[in-house]
């Protein structure tokens, strides 16, 4: 098939749209986070993890072309209702997660900026979501428009930060090769869990399934697999240079070796931010927070050496919260408007994401006969409004314990993950032509239990750190059981099925009699 670059442009479109999740606040946290705290180790696993992230949306963006249905549709489909019903609550659970991060960081971003208070911010944010939704009145290509206009905004921002700071070249290029260490370990798993954004393989697969498509002709399927493949992986990339710009600022302003081995893994920063920051300020000798008392630390406390600068500062945890106030004590204002404006850009633009995958994961498992506006205004008041008040709530310094954001994130991997590779691999659903063959199913396969391991073993730390009363410990033991019943069905139950029905004369009659199980007792 011959490549047509004007016939590629009629796809572009949900290959960035789905590429927002990758630099959302969230996101953005973590890589911040691996640069000041491990200089820059995590760089290969930065790689490795939008490559994983590009498989996956690969297989999204196949499961829509070829079928015409996105990944909900499927899974209410299919699956027995219970099951389905499970696997839409977990999906928006994790949506209305996410949305709480990304309204945070955007207010974030306001303050720096204008000085607005965070709960505000929060508030303003809330309300702009919807003034900015209401493009899609326009056409969903205005939508893809602006979602572009906002990639390049946070992008040059980023690169223009990254430019006031001197990069080791020598050791960025020495970290392409994944090396893990005891020192950096943490940081590696916390960049390589978040691969695959749970709501964008049902974004994703919902966009591609919008596109006119011919899909009885073998070569307009097979074309808009392509275009979409290619599509993606330019975005990812785009991606990826906009990551490595955040990972290098901060490692080459706030890395310092003494920090990074602490138990509580901290970054070098400037006395201005440390000594008037919440977070404690540590001791690397003694491992201890340092005694600070009106901004001023004890005489005991030793001083760390920042970055390429080499100004002294003190060991202190890093995030979201503090980043901008760092950026601007170390590099000055402009650096952190530049921070600020980026963030802000990349909260809307993933707050947005979030928003069209809720309508389409509403959409596919609970079916709703409603215009599209009244559609898009119930998703954003299921999504949006919790979020702003669990936001605004948890405000009081500024700052929020994410734990519980990261564990829901964590659930809803493998419950979307899981059925996508059973569909793809499914030969009544994709044909026999574009059903993923024996290299792609067992990389799939491979690839999503790494990645369903790393999470699950992150919701198991979380938890284990948890403070627990008794009424709390049973009513967790009971959800503990319940969503391993569901992961059971949807990540061995049908896989195996799948991997055997491919053996025999009638590829997927056991796998479709477990799917369909509950169109018996209807029948019934």
């Amino acid at each position: 098939m011959r490549f047509s670059w004007t016939k590629f442009m009629s796809y572009v479109g949900p290959g960035w749209l789905v590429s927002m999740a990758y630099i959302g606040p969230s996101s953005l946290e973590v890589r911040l986070q691996a640069g000041a705290y491990t200089n820059f180790d995590v760089l290969g696993v930065l790689m490795l993890s939008l490559g994983v992230g590009f498989f996956f949306q690969v297989l999204a963006a196949r499961l829509g072309a070829v079928t015409g249905r996105s990944l909900s549709e499927h899974c209410s489909a299919e699956y027995p209702r219970p099951v389905s019903l499970v696997l839409w609550l977990v999906a928006e659970a994790a949506i209305i997660g996410s949305d709480v991060h990304e309204i945070l960081g955007s207010a974030l971003a306001l303050y720096v900026l204008t000085g607005i208070p965070l709960w505000s911010g929060c508030l303003v944010i809330g309300c702009a979501t919807f003034a900015f939704l209401s493009l899609h009145v326009l056409g969903v290509r205005y939508v893809e428009a602006f979602f572009t206009v906002l990639l390049l905004a946070m992008g040059l921002c980023f690169v223009v930060d990254f430019g006031l700071v001197k990069v080791d070249w020598a050791d960025a290029i020495g970290s392409v090769v994944p090396l893990i260490t005891d020192v950096n370990a943490r940081q590696a798993m916390n960049t390589l869990s978040p691969a695959v954004v749970p709501h964008n393989l049902f974004l994703h697969s919902a966009l591609v399934a919008l596109r006119p498509l011919n899909r009885q002709q073998r070569s307009a399927v097979r074309a808009a697999t392509l275009y979409a493949s290619v599509e993606v992986g330019i975005a990812l990339c785009t991606i990826l240079v906009i990551n490595v710009a955040v990972l290098g600022l901060f490692a080459d302003a706030f890395y310092a070796a003494p920090c990074s081995v602490l138990p509580d893994q901290s970054a070098c920063l400037p006395p201005a931010t440390a000594l008037f920051s919440g977070s404690p300020v540590y001791n690397y000798y003694s491992l201890a927070p340092c005694l600070v008392l009106n901004h001023t630390v004890s005489d005991d406390c030793p001083r760390c050496a920042m970055g390429h600068t080499q100004m002294y500062g003190y060991c202190q945890p890093l995030g979201l919260v503090d980043a901008g106030s760092a950026l601007r004590d170390t590099l000055g204002g402009p650096a952190a408007h530049a921070w600020a404006i980026a963030l802000l850009a990349a909260g809307q633009a993933s707050t947005m994401t979030a928003t069209y995958a809720g309508q389409f994961v509403m959409e596919g498992f609970v079916p709703l006969r409603l215009p599209a506006w009244k559609r898009i205004a119930l998703t954003r008041v299921l999504a949006l409004l919790p979020a702003v008040m669990l936001a605004v709530s948890a405000l009081d310094k500024g700052e929020l314990d994410h734990t519980w954001l990261h564990v829901v994130q964590s659930l809803a991997l493998p419950l979307s993950l899981l059925p996508l590779v059973t569909l793809t691999s499914s030969r009544r659903i994709m044909g026999k032509h574009f059903v993923n063959g024996a290299r792609t199913r067992t990389a799939a396969i491979v690839l999503a239990a790494v990645l369903c391991i790393l999470n699950l073993y992150d919701v198991g730390s979380a938890m284990a750190a948890m403070l627990w009363t008794s009424a709390r410990t049973y009513a967790t033991t009971g959800a503990v059981v319940a969503y391993g019943i569901v992961l059971l069905y949807i990540g061995l139950i049908a896989p195996l099925c799948a991997w055997r029905a491919a053996s025999v004369e009638a590829p997927d009659a056991i796998l479709e009699s477990l799917l369909d199980a509950d169109d018996d007792d209807d029948a019934a």
